[in-house]
């Protein structure tokens, strides 16, 4: 295999798994020695970095993990909103409380 097919193996278990993933399994799972797994994720990251993706490699402590690229946080931010919850008045909740104690079991 090539490393762009390496490479390619890499991204997909970092995607798929979604938590930091050390290096140690990364290398039981593709059959390569660990440094050669550290290399592939170096190239990786700067292929990344240099394209000015919206997706990133990050190392945390040992581990590797994909997250989104800092700049563009302002844009997932409006994501994260959360809409204020629609109650219903006061008036609504006592009909709903006499017409659940009245129905029949």
């Amino acid at each position: 295999m090539k490393d762009k097919q390496f490479k390619s193996i890499i991204e997909s278990l970092l995607f798929y798994w979604g938590e930091p993933l050390d290096i140690k399994s990364i290398s039981e799972i593709i059959g390569l020695n660990e440094n050669k797994i550290l290399n592939l994720i170096n190239e990786l990251k700067g292929e990344f970095e240099s394209a000015q993706r919206g997706i990133q490699i990050k190392k945390i402590g040992k581990k590797y993990q994909f997250v989104t690229s800092p700049l563009n946080y302002k844009y997932i931010e409006q994501l994260l909103v959360v809409e204020d919850e629609k109650s219903l008045s006061d008036s609504a909740m006592e009909t709903l409380s006499i017409i659940a104690y009245k129905q029949p079991v």
